[in-house]
């Protein structure tokens, strides 16, 4: 943690918008300021010594494509920093909006929300915590009973599973995204539920213990990380504590029904039950997530909101005019955009 930079929208909020542009370029690949006019300079006097001054644009060789990419990418960092001003000036505004009425007016955040506290029901009610609870309880009812040794050096196998498959997610998501990540976590996920509610009916211990070991990676895999990582980048800026806090408070509410109701499922309706229930859950959240949750990998935060910036006409007569200092003060034309909106037009803030 102490390598990692400070994030761009503090520095912004900091009135240091340099060193946010800078850290971004870096987080983005572009390299920090300074090297912009070296490296635009370097590739347009490679095409001057070699004859060229003016390129059409069907004509263009690889030195000016690759002068047009850096100055692409520099202004595409700059744009993000626009955004998060726009964001912060927004905030102020809305400072005063509380948790009912974002569900009750604003269908953009809403669906967030719904995808926020979504993504924390699934990995709780998938039955994680039965397992790290009651481990040593589920391995004696599979007809393995060694004693209380027994029980404290079964956890070390299970829990580095778990620990294996969040390395192997952090090796992963950026190169396949996080919703095919998430979706091939729950499909191992409930493949590995049906084993261990397998190994119950016939009775075979070895059967539940390798299950649980599959069903700890796979979880790690993307159940267990994914909902940290989305939820904290589907809110808007202005909203996004109020929406974290009670996606959290979902995920304990959770985590406590469970811890609470396992053992008293698991009496009446036998382990291999519990297991096939936990599958089934598992199972319908994995149909809603592969309609509903779209892809955020490689996005800005401005654009990940975007994707959920279908507006209601309730909401957009609910927003508030862009302020005249603001438009002056950063120049956006998205808030202009906002303040000058024809009826019927999609409203980019507040996504």
């Amino acid at each position: 943690f102490l390598t990692l930079p400070p994030s761009p929208t503090w520095l912004v909020l900091q009135d240091r918008k340099e060193e946010a542009e800078n850290v971004l370029r870096t987080i983005r690949g572009v390299g920090a300021k300074e090297e912009k006019d070296g490296v635009v300079q370097q590739v347009r006097s490679a095409a001057s010594e070699d004859g060229v001054e003016e390129v059409p644009e069907a004509e263009s060789n690889d030195d000016t494509d690759t002068a047009a990419e850096t100055e692409a990418k520099y202004a595409h960092v700059h744009q993000e920093i626009q955004d998060i001003v726009e964001e912060h000036t927004i905030a102020k505004d809305h400072a005063d909006v509380g948790l009912w009425t974002l569900w009750r007016r604003y269908a953009s955040i809403r669906r967030a929300m719904i995808l926020g506290c979504g993504l924390w029901l699934a990995s709780q009610l998938a039955g994680i915590n039965t397992i790290m609870y009651y481990g040593a309880s589920i391995v004696r009812r599979a007809g393995i009973d060694g004693g209380r040794t027994l029980d404290v050096w079964i956890t070390v196998p299970l829990n580095s599973m778990q620990v294996f498959g969040v390395l192997v997610c952090y090796a992963i998501i950026d190169r396949f995204g996080r919703r095919p990540t998430l979706l091939l976590s729950m499909t191992l996920v409930a493949i590995s539920l049906f084993l261990v509610a397998l190994g119950f009916i016939i009775d075979s211990g070895i059967l539940s213990i390798i299950a649980m070991c599959m069903y700890l990676f796979s979880f790690g895999l993307g159940l267990s990380t994914m909902p940290y990582t989305i939820n904290a980048e589907i809110y808007p800026s202005e909203y996004r504590g109020i929406c974290v806090a009670q996606a959290t408070s979902v995920f304990w509410l959770a985590n406590f029904v469970v811890s609470l109701t396992f053992l008293t499922l698991a009496r009446y309706i036998g382990m291999e039950g519990v297991f096939f229930l936990f599958m089934a859950v598992v199972l319908i959240f994995g149909v809603f997530f592969y309609f509903k949750l779209p892809e955020t990998t490689g996005l800005s935060l401005h654009e990940i909101q975007g994707l959920f910036s279908e507006k209601s006409p309730e909401e957009r007569s609910s927003l508030p005019p862009a302020k005249d200092s603001e438009l002056e003060l950063y120049g956006s034309t998205t808030l202009h955009h906002r303040k000058n909106h024809e009826p019927g037009e999609d409203l980019p803030s507040l996504t």
